[in-house]
């Protein structure tokens, strides 16, 4: 039986608890470890967690969680759900502010992340299951 992982958003925590062996056995849940904000996303691939988690705002709701101190950007965080060791990080710390969910996307090597508050993203080329970048044409005089 497999293990069941969620993240407490208030306190930033990636959580596990093992299968149980009877409908009526109590979980026993334990922190894996936790990140820098508002857990707000979960993806596992094989032993790999990836944690999306939110910046919050001061004087919203959420500014009074436990781990509004520490939520002082938006990202993605890598984590070993064996050691519980942070692999890796992406970090956003302008324009991207909340992340709501992840998904992991196999054989998809070019993957990116761009907002529409610009025209950056039309400039994605989709064919045949590759992407490409386009680039902007340059103003004539």
């Amino acid at each position: 039986a497999e293990n069941l992982y969620w993240l407490h958003a208030a306190t930033g925590a990636l959580m596990v608890a093992p299968a149980r062996t009877a409908p009526t056995e109590r979980l026993s849940a334990t922190e894996i470890c936790r990140v820098g904000g508002f857990a707000r996303g979960l993806v596992i691939q094989d032993d790999v967690a990836l944690v999306g988690h939110s910046h919050i705002r001061p004087g919203t709701t959420f500014a009074y969680l436990p781990v509004a101190t520490a939520a002082t950007h938006a990202g993605i965080t890598a984590i070993d759900l064996k050691t519980g060791n942070t692999l890796g990080e992406a970090v956003y710390h302008t324009d991207c502010h909340e992340i709501y969910d992840l998904q992991w996307l196999p054989d998809q090597p070019n993957t990116g992340l761009v907002g529409v508050m610009d025209d950056l993203h039309t400039l994605n080329v989709h064919h045949e299951n590759r992407f490409y970048w386009s680039q902007k044409a340059s103003p004539k005089n």
